[in-house]
């Protein structure tokens, strides 16, 4: 029997993948903006949508994510429930929608219910993606 170990090949694009996914997940490292502003979440919004799809993740999930890049308003009510989550003041109205202050937003963004249930899970997610990339900044 010969001496010699056998490895297995692995073709060069799966190096290249292995670098993309790699060079995404130090990139969602070093975001300079903090995540709470539309700069910053805009960033890792779409990096998190590279990594997804490196990562062959769900298509739905991930079209779910794609209208913050393209929307101003989606972009403010994710921004204000991701502030909710992290504890930033707030008001509540008397239609029970949530009213917070979002950097760059004309005025107090309203999340109503729906959007609220609708975001929150996402939010969080997205939150504790970025916990386990970036660590507890």
């Amino acid at each position: 029997m010969n001496d010699m170990m056998l490895v297995r090949r692995w073709p060069l694009e799966a190096w290249s993948r292995l670098r993309e996914l790699l060079q995404v997940i130090a990139d969602l490292q070093d975001i300079d903006a903090p995540l709470t502003s539309p700069e910053g979440l805009r960033r890792a919004v779409e990096l998190v949508l590279k990594l997804g799809e490196l990562l062959g993740l769900d298509a739905a999930w991930l079209d779910r994510l794609r209208p913050i890049l393209t929307d101003d308003g989606v972009l403010n009510i994710v921004l204000a429930v991701w502030q909710f989550v992290l504890g930033a003041r707030h008001e509540f109205s008397s239609d029970d929608a949530i009213r917070c202050h979002v950097a760059g937003a004309d005025g107090p963004v309203v999340v109503t219910q729906q959007s609220l249930a609708d975001w929150l899970p996402i939010v969080v997610q997205l939150i504790s993606l970025l916990r386990i990339v970036r660590g507890a900044r």
